[in-house]
């Protein structure tokens, strides 16, 4: 496994480890993205593709007071957000807010 994450490193897209993730999941297992709120547990933010570019839609109200995000592997399909991650968080990182 490459070595790429520490607590302090962002997640971001098109680094060797996402793809590193993406490409060896299990095809029993899906990758899940999650919003870590500074209160209460994690919200499911959606199940993440082997597309190479990856939109999720998520509201504004839903990442706006969002200090991090995280990625667990799931079953296939993910799991519903009440429940928070049952399998392994991969990574976990800071949100950068950008305006553009």
């Amino acid at each position: 496994m490459p070595r790429c994450w520490s607590p302090s490193t962002p997640i971001r897209s098109g680094s060797p480890c996402n793809a590193w993730a993406t490409s060896r999941n299990p095809e029993d297992k899906s990758l899940q993205l999650w919003a870590l709120p500074p209160e209460g547990g994690p919200r499911s933010l959606g199940v993440l593709t082997h597309d190479r570019l990856l939109k999720l839609a998520a509201a504004e109200q839903d990442v706006r007071q969002v200090p991090a995000l995280a990625i667990s592997l799931e079953p296939k399909g993910g799991v519903p957000s009440e429940t928070g991650p049952t399998g392994p968080v991969l990574f976990k990182g800071a949100l950068i807010h950008k305006m553009l």
